[in-house]
Protein backbone atom coordinates (compact mmCIF):
# COMPACT_ATOMS: atom_id res chain seq x y z
CA UNK A 1 0.00 0.00 0.00
CA UNK A 2 2.79 2.54 0.81
CA UNK A 3 4.81 2.52 -2.31
CA UNK A 4 1.69 3.15 -3.99
CA UNK A 5 0.50 6.09 -1.92
CA UNK A 6 4.09 7.77 -1.42
CA UNK A 7 4.06 9.55 -4.81
CA UNK A 8 0.47 10.93 -4.24
CA UNK A 9 1.54 11.81 -0.34
CA UNK A 10 4.65 13.71 -1.10
CA UNK A 11 3.34 17.20 -1.64
CA UNK A 12 3.07 19.72 1.16
CA UNK A 13 -0.73 18.90 0.96
CA UNK A 14 -3.43 16.56 -0.22
CA UNK A 15 -6.22 18.04 -2.37
CA UNK A 16 -8.80 15.91 -4.51
CA UNK A 17 -11.44 17.75 -6.45
CA UNK A 18 -13.90 15.07 -6.65
CA UNK A 19 -13.55 14.36 -2.65
CA UNK A 20 -13.05 18.00 -1.76
CA UNK A 21 -9.98 16.99 0.43
CA UNK A 22 -7.25 18.51 1.41
CA UNK A 23 -4.65 16.86 4.34
CA UNK A 24 -1.80 19.58 5.77
CA UNK A 25 1.35 19.48 6.42
CA UNK A 26 2.79 16.59 4.87
CA UNK A 27 4.99 15.31 6.24
CA UNK A 28 4.13 15.87 9.90
CA UNK A 29 7.07 16.81 11.93
CA UNK A 30 6.42 16.44 15.93
CA UNK A 31 7.74 19.88 17.65
CA UNK A 32 8.25 19.03 21.65
CA UNK A 33 6.64 15.56 20.81
CA UNK A 34 3.15 16.54 19.30
CA UNK A 35 1.67 17.65 15.96
CA UNK A 36 -1.38 18.48 14.21
CA UNK A 37 -2.85 17.42 11.17
CA UNK A 38 -5.41 19.29 9.47
CA UNK A 39 -8.23 17.61 7.23
CA UNK A 40 -10.86 19.01 5.05
CA UNK A 41 -13.61 17.23 3.65
CA UNK A 42 -17.18 17.11 3.07
CA UNK A 43 -18.32 14.65 6.07
CA UNK A 44 -16.35 11.99 5.67
CA UNK A 45 -15.65 9.61 8.60
CA UNK A 46 -11.54 8.62 9.16
CA UNK A 47 -10.49 6.18 11.37
CA UNK A 48 -6.06 7.26 12.05
CA UNK A 49 -4.16 4.67 13.23
CA UNK A 50 -0.59 5.08 13.65
CA UNK A 51 2.25 2.93 13.06
CA UNK A 52 6.08 3.04 13.51
CA UNK A 53 8.02 3.18 9.91
CA UNK A 54 11.18 1.28 8.87
CA UNK A 55 12.83 0.05 5.29
CA UNK A 56 14.18 -3.64 5.19
CA UNK A 57 16.05 -4.60 2.00
CA UNK A 58 14.45 -1.52 0.20
CA UNK A 59 11.23 -2.36 1.17
CA UNK A 60 8.79 0.09 3.43
CA UNK A 61 7.94 -2.08 6.91
CA UNK A 62 4.72 -0.84 9.32
CA UNK A 63 4.81 -2.16 12.78
CA UNK A 64 1.81 -1.35 15.69
CA UNK A 65 2.45 1.21 17.92
CA UNK A 66 1.51 0.88 21.78
CA UNK A 67 -0.78 3.71 23.23
CA UNK A 68 1.96 4.71 25.06
CA UNK A 69 4.38 4.99 22.87
CA UNK A 70 2.36 7.84 19.99
CA UNK A 71 -1.31 8.35 20.30
CA UNK A 72 -3.66 10.35 17.65
CA UNK A 73 -6.82 11.80 19.42
CA UNK A 74 -9.34 11.56 18.23
CA UNK A 75 -8.78 8.36 16.45
CA UNK A 76 -12.04 8.24 14.80
CA UNK A 77 -13.35 11.61 13.91
CA UNK A 78 -16.00 13.01 11.22
CA UNK A 79 -14.15 15.62 9.12
CA UNK A 80 -17.43 17.95 8.65
CA UNK A 81 -15.31 20.88 6.76
CA UNK A 82 -12.12 21.15 8.99
CA UNK A 83 -10.81 18.76 11.64
CA UNK A 84 -7.79 18.51 13.48
CA UNK A 85 -6.30 15.86 15.18
CA UNK A 86 -3.65 15.68 17.72
CA UNK A 87 -0.30 13.13 17.43
CA UNK A 88 1.20 12.90 20.29
CA UNK A 89 4.95 11.08 21.40
CA UNK A 90 4.39 9.68 24.89
CA UNK A 91 7.59 7.07 25.15
CA UNK A 92 10.15 8.31 27.97
CA UNK A 93 12.99 7.89 25.98
CA UNK A 94 16.40 10.53 25.64
CA UNK A 95 17.38 9.75 22.04
CA UNK A 96 17.34 12.03 19.68
CA UNK A 97 20.50 11.65 17.92
CA UNK A 98 18.47 10.15 15.07
CA UNK A 99 14.72 10.96 13.68
CA UNK A 100 12.50 8.47 14.64
CA UNK A 101 9.56 7.30 12.00
CA UNK A 102 6.14 6.41 11.38
CA UNK A 103 3.25 6.29 9.17
CA UNK A 104 -0.36 8.09 10.10
CA UNK A 105 -3.01 5.59 8.04
CA UNK A 106 -6.35 7.08 7.62
CA UNK A 107 -9.17 5.03 6.82
CA UNK A 108 -12.21 6.17 5.37
CA UNK A 109 -15.39 4.96 7.12
CA UNK A 110 -18.62 4.26 4.84
CA UNK A 111 -21.35 3.55 7.26
CA UNK A 112 -24.45 3.51 4.89
CA UNK A 113 -26.28 0.56 4.35
CA UNK A 114 -24.97 -1.87 1.27
CA UNK A 115 -27.56 -4.50 2.21
CA UNK A 116 -29.54 -5.45 5.06
CA UNK A 117 -27.70 -7.95 6.18
CA UNK A 118 -24.22 -6.04 5.90
CA UNK A 119 -26.11 -3.41 8.01
CA UNK A 120 -23.66 -3.35 10.79
CA UNK A 121 -20.59 -3.42 8.35
CA UNK A 122 -18.48 -0.97 7.93
CA UNK A 123 -16.89 -0.09 4.57
CA UNK A 124 -13.58 1.09 3.73
CA UNK A 125 -12.90 3.55 0.92
CA UNK A 126 -9.98 6.14 1.36
CA UNK A 127 -7.04 5.09 2.46
CA UNK A 128 -4.77 7.63 2.96
CA UNK A 129 -0.43 7.34 4.51
CA UNK A 130 1.06 10.18 5.96
CA UNK A 131 4.67 10.19 6.87
CA UNK A 132 5.41 11.51 10.61
CA UNK A 133 8.96 12.58 11.90
CA UNK A 134 10.24 13.01 14.93
CA UNK A 135 13.43 15.26 14.20
CA UNK A 136 16.99 14.58 15.43
CA UNK A 137 18.55 17.25 17.18
CA UNK A 138 21.65 18.11 14.80
CA UNK A 139 20.31 16.61 11.23
CA UNK A 140 22.69 15.41 8.97
CA UNK A 141 21.94 15.11 5.74
CA UNK A 142 24.53 12.42 3.57
CA UNK A 143 23.52 10.26 1.02
CA UNK A 144 26.35 7.55 -0.13
CA UNK A 145 25.60 6.98 -3.93
CA UNK A 146 26.71 3.75 -5.77
CA UNK A 147 25.85 2.62 -9.56
CA UNK A 148 26.85 -0.35 -11.64
CA UNK A 149 24.81 -2.09 -14.79
CA UNK A 150 22.59 1.09 -14.76
CA UNK A 151 21.15 0.38 -10.92
CA UNK A 152 21.44 2.89 -8.38
CA UNK A 153 21.56 2.54 -4.93
CA UNK A 154 21.13 5.36 -2.03
CA UNK A 155 22.54 4.40 1.27
CA UNK A 156 21.21 7.01 4.00
CA UNK A 157 23.96 7.47 6.41
CA UNK A 158 22.67 10.43 7.85
CA UNK A 159 20.16 10.97 10.84
CA UNK A 160 17.31 12.52 9.14
CA UNK A 161 14.98 11.32 6.13
CA UNK A 162 16.10 11.20 2.73
CA UNK A 163 13.23 12.63 0.32
CA UNK A 164 13.89 11.95 -3.47
CA UNK A 165 11.97 13.99 -5.79
CA UNK A 166 13.86 13.46 -9.22
CA UNK A 167 16.33 10.80 -10.57
CA UNK A 168 17.89 12.32 -13.90
CA UNK A 169 15.07 13.39 -15.69
CA UNK A 170 12.37 11.42 -14.40
CA UNK A 171 10.05 13.14 -11.23
CA UNK A 172 9.56 10.44 -8.34
CA UNK A 173 8.90 11.10 -5.02
CA UNK A 174 10.15 8.59 -2.24
CA UNK A 175 11.96 8.29 1.04
CA UNK A 176 15.12 6.34 2.42
CA UNK A 177 14.88 6.17 6.03
CA UNK A 178 18.38 6.54 8.35
CA UNK A 179 20.46 3.66 7.87
CA UNK A 180 18.70 2.08 4.82
CA UNK A 181 18.79 2.14 1.17
CA UNK A 182 16.59 1.74 -2.05
CA UNK A 183 18.10 1.04 -5.67
CA UNK A 184 16.45 2.96 -8.99
CA UNK A 185 16.58 1.65 -12.43
CA UNK A 186 17.91 4.14 -14.38
CA UNK A 187 18.73 4.82 -18.68
CA UNK A 188 21.64 7.11 -18.16
CA UNK A 189 24.79 6.15 -16.80
CA UNK A 190 25.33 9.86 -15.33
CA UNK A 191 23.34 12.13 -13.80
CA UNK A 192 21.85 14.33 -11.18
CA UNK A 193 19.99 13.12 -8.18
CA UNK A 194 17.67 15.56 -6.67
CA UNK A 195 16.40 15.40 -2.85
CA UNK A 196 14.46 17.72 -1.32
CA UNK A 197 17.23 19.71 0.48
CA UNK A 198 20.13 18.70 -2.18
CA UNK A 199 21.66 17.49 -5.06
CA UNK A 200 24.26 14.78 -5.96
CA UNK A 201 25.58 13.37 -9.16
CA UNK A 202 26.12 10.00 -9.80
CA UNK A 203 27.82 7.97 -12.49
CA UNK A 204 28.18 4.04 -13.41
CA UNK A 205 30.28 2.29 -13.95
Amino acid sequence: MIKELLGFLAMSSIMTQAYALSIYPIPVMLEKNKAYLNIEDEGARYQATIYRWTQENGEDKLIPVKDDEMVVFPNIFKANGKKSIKIIYLAKDNDDKKEKAYRLILDELDVKKIEDKDKNTLKLQKSLSIPVFIPAKNEILRADITCKDNTITIENKGNTHLKIIGIGDKQITDYVLPDSKKSYQVESKKGMITFEKFKQEYECN
